[in-house]
């Protein structure tokens, strides 16, 4: 069950759904396809999904990320990621996500503070698309927990390099 931070059910076939981070198998290196952790750049990140929705980043801090079904407003939400997987909302100011810890599940929410934000490792393939990876995002604590989304804890996103930023990293 996804809840939101009301701990109320959310429906996960609505629009807008909550990103939570649970604990997900990790990938061994039997796996046959070539992963590298994802260059710095300013990307758009969105789920794998037939239907794409789009992450976002809530107007408060202290409220959790969801996604959106994509348009205008959310193919322009931009991310700073770091070389150490901090993402950074290009919208509305510097801020970092952190994980808030739960028994249930963690939510991913915004935060303000230097102290709370997580570093997230971000392990991706190429795709075929010039600037466009797909991959798994994890928290570097000893949870190892796995971005989530209606509560499928092995989701991939699509993260898309914005033209002009990163392009030639190899």
């Amino acid at each position: 069950m996804v809840v939101n931070e009301s701990c109320e059910p959310v429906d996960p076939s609505s629009d807008d759904a909550p990103i939570v981070a649970l604990p997900g198998k990790e990938r061994k290196k039997k796996d046959k396809v070539k992963r590298f952790s994802l260059p710095p750049g300013i990307y758009n990140v969105h789920s794998s999904e037939k239907h794409p929705r789009a992450v976002v980043s809530p107007a408060n801090d202290g409220e959790q990320l969801y996604v959106a079904r994509i348009s205008d407003s959310a193919l322009n939400q931009q991310f700073l990621i770091n070389a150490i997987g901090v993402f950074t909302a290009m919208d509305t100011g510097a801020h970092a996500f952190s994980v808030i810890p739960s028994f249930v599940n963690a939510t991913v929410t915004r935060s303000d503070t230097e102290v709370s934000k997580i570093e997230w490792i971000i392990n991706v393939e190429r795709k075929k698309k010039k600037g466009k990876f797909k991959g798994y995002i994890m928290s570097s604590d000893n949870k190892k927990n796995f971005w989530a989304l209606n509560g499928n804890s092995d989701q991939p996103w699509v993260i898309a390099n914005l033209p002009g930023f990163g392009e030639k990293v190899v």
